[in-house]
């Protein structure tokens, strides 16, 4: 039966008592003045309702309008029921009757426990709880047999491990040819023995093979194309010694960036390419430089080449490989930045993982979707410097933007790195051009999904336009929200229909719109096929505008195709950002560049600050006008205020001379009106001219005052005309060999460890980190880990993967690779 949950607990005795609030009252006062408390309550609760029946009954209320006014909050099946209790047995149906479940302990048992437990000292807990069950067939917990016997003062010792003797000597095993050749081996202790295991990965995958293959290639090319150059003896003597003008600081080509940190551009001119390590290395020496590279943020919790020198360094001893230093890393990444190598790493990254991928994938539909997204990464400079959004600290700030090609079930297939904020409209197309020249033409997915980024018509009608050179189809396919400026409600979306039920209970449909292109006023309508999801709970809407028939895409297939974008791609950004730091930036090699954005405000200014200052002339013309203009009519005011003057004292001097209505007094009277007509005429003309020289004024106010902003836009620009340019070709060889590390480590996860998901994070600090030995013999290599007490689901998961793994017989220098997971003595398989 069901137990409250206030009353889970061990029960020890049955005079023990408990009451909801776990709180114990062993005095019987004590448990008078709570039944009387409880009864109190009842009773209050009795005539809230009484009350509450008489309101619904008597005055018509609803239940839950009459449960408010009488301050009573349940829920409708607990009001119910009540109710029902009150009708039935009054107050003391609503008396809690909950109790504590009966104990299993009797006096009895108790007094069985503290007598065995003295009789016999020398039986563990256990066998002490075996005797209760075939004394009285109750099975009780080891812990209240613990409680018991320290109660009756005969409590056993705390034993970390099991109580059985060990035994003086072991008994003598026959081992097997394997066995005994891997016990007379020598150990290596090994710190992150399961870097081994990434190891496995690049072997089955050919990852780090086939990147040392690309790096080999392409720097003995380069050494080939280019003359030996001659060395630079200067700051040293005759025997190539160093002299102290040797270090004396370097001329600087530009005055605020100092001469280490020039862009890879300027000095990738002034190095002799012939002389590169990496074209003469051997293959396996190159190959052990990549892994240590694609495993640096594993080893060093900066993620760069002097957190090597950390503890954690010597892991990279478990990938079979020297622990290099940082600076033979530094020197190795930084000779493969200036051989160029991220666009040939990147075009192997592609065809590798492809390759890989698609046996996995088949015919499945996220095949034909691939997503297209950017995320930034701050760049903290205080130079003028190419700037973007970055949403991780909230600012407009100097960043590197990285827009990452993601097919449909996650992988991230191709990425390009720029400089600032360099917008998906006119990048989208051109890297998925190159994606396919890296895979072969046609085997990208035909459906591209865009974020709200992607939203331009220019951009849409590109992807209409867009040509498959292989098979000459026209168009590709798209997916990307529209923003509320666009449809400002679902009346706008043109034969809106076919609403279906959605998830948890929205509903979608679909119709058509016709947008508007913002950089072509003129263009026709583009009518665009749009899906609207409107929210159950909220009461908005989305729209959504793709260019797939629905033929071929229906209304649900496309919509969760633009869903599926979260976990398959969002979450692929947040494992690497925290496993591998992805948000790191490598390299601050920089120059200047022309600002186009600036220079091409600039041509506008040249043009605007004429045509400004042309209007300012005639402006201040019209406004002279208006000065003479207002003049003349204050002039002409003034006469006129003089006739009105004249003419009202002639009207008084003929009044006293009794002439009040002779004809001269009727001319005068006349002379008067025909004065306040003029001066009234007079007034409107120079109110009217006053304001023409106030709206004149004003305006030649403005134009000077756009003028001077123009012209102080101008002076302002004038020294932003270049910019500092980030290099991007270290940090985008790092980011590569990230992506390698991420996808080795899916390799693992999929082939080995039965698809078990977990975040990459989780598989470093649990699986990565462990401990452990190696030991070579003539003909096997061993790699043993020691498992985690503290999460067995996981090792038994580990141990397994070992177990797959050595069916294999992978060979490395001709040796049998073997992995086992071997047990802290008296923990396997159990946490102590």
């Amino acid at each position: 039966s069901w137990v409250p949950r206030a009353w889970r607990c061990r029960a020890l005795g049955a005079e023990r008592r408990y009451t909801p609030n776990m709180k114990s009252k062993s005095t019987p006062e004590a448990g008078t003045a709570e039944q009387a408390a409880a009864r109190r309550r009842a009773e209050e609760e009795a005539a809230k309702l009484a009350r509450m029946v008489e309101l619904h009954d008597r005055e018509g209320l609803e239940w839950e309008e009459a449960q408010k006014r009488v301050g009573l909050q349940m829920s409708h099946a607990s009001r119910n029921r009540r109710l029902k209790r009150w009708r039935e047995e009054g107050v003391v149906g609503l008396l809690d009757r909950r109790g504590p479940p009966p104990s299993r302990v009797t006096p009895e048992i108790r007094g069985f426990v503290a007598g065995l437990g003295e009789a016999r000292p020398e039986d563990s807990t256990r066998q002490i709880q075996q005797g209760v069950k075939a004394r009285f067939g109750v099975k009780l917990a080891v812990r209240t047999v613990q409680e018991l016997l320290q109660q009756a003062g005969v409590a056993r010792p705390v034993r970390r491990f099991g109580s059985t003797p060990v035994p003086a000597s072991k008994p003598t095993v026959e081992l097997t040819p394997r066995e005994a050749e891997l016990a007379a081996g020598q150990r290596e202790s090994l710190g992150g023995a399961g870097l081994a295991l990434v190891r496995v990965a690049s072997d089955l995958t050919g990852c780090g093979s086939e990147m040392a293959e690309v790096i080999s290639r392409q720097a003995t090319e380069i050494a080939e194309a280019n003359e030996p150059q001659p060395v630079d003896r200067r700051g040293r003597n005759a025997r190539g010694q160093f002299l102290p003008e040797y270090n004396a600081p370097r001329p600087r080509s530009d005055p605020e960036v100092g001469a280490v940190f020039r862009s890879v551009e300027e000095k990738r001119t002034e190095k002799d390419l012939t002389r590169l390590s990496i074209a003469t290395s051997p293959l396996r020496i190159l190959e052990n430089k990549v892994l240590a590279l694609t495993v640096l943020p594993v080893v060093s919790e900066s993620g760069r080449f002097d957190g090597v020198t950390d503890p954690r360094g010597e892991w990279l001893k478990s990938l079979g490989i020297h622990d290099y230093m940082p600076e033979t890393l530094a020197k190795f990444a930084r000779e493969l930045k200036w051989a160029e190598m991220s666009g040939p790493l990147l075009e192997r990254y592609a065809e590798l993982w492809y390759r890989e991928l698609s046996p996995s994938l088949g015919e499945d539909t996220s095949a034909v979707v691939m997503y297209v997204d950017a995320t930034t990464k701050p760049y903290w400079t205080e130079h003028f410097h190419k700037s973007g959004r970055v949403s991780t600290v909230g600012r407009v700030m100097p960043c590197l933007e990285e827009v990452l090609i993601h097919t449909g079930a996650g992988v991230p297939l191709f990425m390009k790195t720029y400089t600032g904020h360099e917008g998906l409209n006119k990048n989208v197309l051109p890297l998925l051009h190159q994606l396919e020249a890296a895979i072969g033409v046609g085997m990208l997915g035909r459906l591209t999904v865009l974020d709200g980024e992607g939203n331009s018509v220019k951009l849409f009608k590109q992807f209409d336009e867009d040509i498959n050179p292989e098979t000459g189809e026209i168009g590709r396919y798209f997916i990307t929200p529209l923003s509320h400026a666009q449809v400002k409600s679902p009346e706008d979306i043109k034969d809106l229909k076919h609403f279906v039920e959605y998830r948890d209970g929205d509903w979608l449909g679909s119709g058509h719109l016709e947008l508007t292109d913002s950089r072509d006023k003129k263009a026709p309508p583009y009518r665009v096929r749009v899906l609207l999801l409107q929210r159950r709970t909220k009461g908005t809407f989305s729209a959504y505008a793709t260019n797939a028939p629905p033929e071929e895409f229906p209304d649900l297939e496309a919509m969760d195709t633009y869903f599926h974008r979260w976990p398959a791609q969002e979450h692929v950004f947040r494992d690497l950002k925290q496993a591998l730091g992805f948000e790191s930036i490598h390299g601050y090699g920089k120059r200047r560049v022309t600002n186009v954005t600036v220079v091409d405000e600039l041509t506008k200014l040249e043009a605007q600050i004429p045509r400004i200052q042309a209007r300012l002339e005639v402006a201040r013309g019209e406004q002279k006008q208006t000065v003479l203009a207002e003049h003349q009519n204050e002039v002409s005011q003034r006469a006129a205020s003089r006739r009105v003057e004249s003419a009202r004292h002639q009207q008084k001097v003929l009044t006293k001379q009794a002439r009040k209505h002779t004809a001269p007094y009727r001319r005068a009277c006349e002379a008067e009106a025909q004065a306040l007509h003029d001066l009234e005429h007079e007034t409107l003309k120079l109110e009217r001219t006053q304001h023409l020289r106030a709206t004149a004024q004003a305006k030649t106010n403005e134009l000077a005052s756009r003028v001077e902003q123009k012209i102080t836009r101008q002076e302002l620009l004038e020294s932003r005309k270049e910019i500092y340019q980030t290099d991007v070709e270290l940090d985008q060889i790092l980011s590569v060999f990230k992506l390698n590390c991420a996808l080795m480590i899916q390799v693992l996860l999929h082939r080995f460890f039965n698809g078990l998901v977990i975040e990459l994070n989780t598989f470093i600090r649990e699986i990565v980190a462990l401990p452990g030995f190696r030991v070579r013999t003539p003909n096997y290599e061993l790699i043993e880990l020691t498992a985690n007490r503290r999460n067995l689901k996981l090792m038994a998961e580990l141990e397994q993967a070992c177990e797959r793994i050595n069916t294999l017989r992978l060979q490395r220098d001709g040796r049998t690779l073997l992995f086992r997971l071997s047990w802290p003595p008296g923990t396997r398989r159990h946490a102590q």
